[in-house]
């Protein structure tokens, strides 16, 4: 089950959340085998990021996290889609997109874990 956080610079509307988060989904489930199903996403719009100390104007900041191992082939497929992405939906460009990638070895629902 992949969890992926979503902080981006801009204000954005609710139907270009829901579309954000529908893409971003797609290019997550793709890229580690997963089905939307088990995909849980979430997007924080007006964030404020710094790089180098200094505010990022357009940018955003993306962290999966993984249930079991992070291939680094399928961490490649997926940095690569979702810059495109925050391309074409919000026009980010890539050096401002930043995406880190975290295994988690217990994860759990309920009352139990995976």
């Amino acid at each position: 089950m992949p969890f992926v956080q979503v902080k981006v610079t801009g204000k954005l509307q609710s139907a270009q959340k829901a579309q954000l988060a529908a893409r971003l989904t797609d290019a997550i489930g793709q890229a580690f085998s997963k089905p939307a199903a088990y995909i849980m996403l979430s997007i924080e719009d007006q964030q404020e990021l710094y790089m180098a100390g200094k505010p990022l104007e357009q940018g955003a900041f993306i962290s999966v996290r993984l249930l079991g191992q992070a291939v680094r082939s399928a961490c490649e497929t997926a940095t690569a889609e979702c810059s495109r992405v925050l391309e074409e939906e919000l026009n980010l460009k890539g050096r401002g997109v930043y995406i880190s990638f975290h295994p988690v070895e217990n994860w759990g629902q309920g009352s139990s874990l995976f």
